[in-house]
């Protein structure tokens, strides 16, 4: 990494229009049952219900998964929570 490769023009991505109540993929990869995750905290649902995905590919640009507020972020940063509009 050179001295001013953070200052490079990064990708964006047109933004998408969804309704209020959709979640949507965070990136290109596949939908997986959150009880298959090797994390038990996720897999037994003691944060409550939610998914997991399986990226694919060796570059991975993420979006939010959902209209809302970002409620939680585990201090690692592999897992947060949206609140949305209905709860």
């Amino acid at each position: 990494m050179g001295l001013f490769d953070a200052f490079k023009k990064k990708e964006t991505l047109a933004p998408i229009e969804v309704s209020d109540d959709a979640v949507i993929a965070p990136a290109d990869g596949e939908l997986i049952d959150i009880t298959t995750v090797p994390d038990e905290v996720f897999a037994q649902k003691m944060m409550g219900d939610g998914v997991a995905f399986r990226y694919s590919g060796d570059k991975v640009t993420l979006c939010a998964p959902a209209n809302g507020v970002l409620s939680v972020l585990f201090p690692t940063g592999h897992a947060f929570g949206v609140t949305m509009a209905n709860g």
